[in-house]
């Protein structure tokens, strides 16, 4: 289920132009890596299930990002440093965020949590200070998850 990008680094495959689709590599429906001079927004290919570890890790100019509810999984480090980074729509589908899946991305915001997800490691959004607020879909997910933020965050549980 996890699949691990950077494996790849240093292959033909992974050097080789024509494997990259709007500069981003994918193994089947995993998105294993991209160009880090992504900048502005970026929309993940629809069928998607899997963000690999560190996919967009670094991609200091990207500041919004559209994930297709194919997502189960966004890795550890998938976004780790997206300074521009301000807000982020977990969609329906993604069930695990990973240790430091959001980590340092600075300028976040606001996050949405889908009714999905059943799992974010303590560390998914370490070092973003700016986070403001949190919505969840229930009150349920908002106590399970609530240690996962600083205690400046916000939580709130959308309307539904």
């Amino acid at each position: 289920e996890y699949v691990q990008g950077s494996i790849l680094n240093h292959t033909a495959f992974y050097k080789n132009p024509t494997n990259w689709e709007n500069k981003a590599l994918y193994v089947d429906r995993h998105l294993i890596d991209v160009k880090k001079s992504i900048d502005g927004q970026y929309i993940i290919k629809p069928g998607t299930k899997t963000i690999c570890a560190g996919a967009f890790c670094g991609c200091t100019n990207l500041s919004n990002v559209i994930l297709p509810d194919s997502i189960k999984v966004i890795s550890s480090c998938a976004f780790r440093d997206c300074k521009s980074l301000t807000d982020i729509v977990i969609p329906n589908g993604v069930a695990d965020i990973l240790s430091s899946a959001f980590g340092w991305c600075y300028n976040l915001v606001k996050v949405t949590i889908s009714k999905s997800v059943i799992n974010i490691e303590a560390s998914a959004f370490e070092g973003c200070y700016a986070l403001k607020t949190v919505c969840f879909y229930s009150e349920e997910q908002k106590n399970k998850f609530a240690s996962c933020f600083a205690p400046n965050v916000k939580l709130i549980v959308k309307a539904k």
